[in-house]
């Protein structure tokens, strides 16, 4: 599927804006914490300055961690 296509099934009435905090990036998958999500949930991850910015799937839960496998390349964050 084209993550354009996903974009615009997303109804922007019905988003909530919640913030996480990512702690730990692999070359593959990025751990993040704060934030209510289930496996399969779609998420923005996007850098400090908001220079990146990619969508994500919610693969794992354990704990208060979430791993999130990009849908695109990571290069640029730290």
């Amino acid at each position: 599927m084209n993550i354009d296509d996903i974009l615009n099934k997303i109804d922007p009435t019905n988003l909530t804006i919640a913030f996480g905090r990512i702690t730990h990036i692999s070359a593959i998958t990025l751990t993040g914490t704060g934030l209510d999500v289930a496996v399969g949930d779609i998420v923005r991850i996007e850098s400090v300055q908001k220079t990146y910015s990619v969508l994500g799937m919610v693969t794992t839960l354990e704990s208060i961690y979430f791993t999130i496998v990009p849908f695109s390349f990571i290069d640029g964050f730290k």
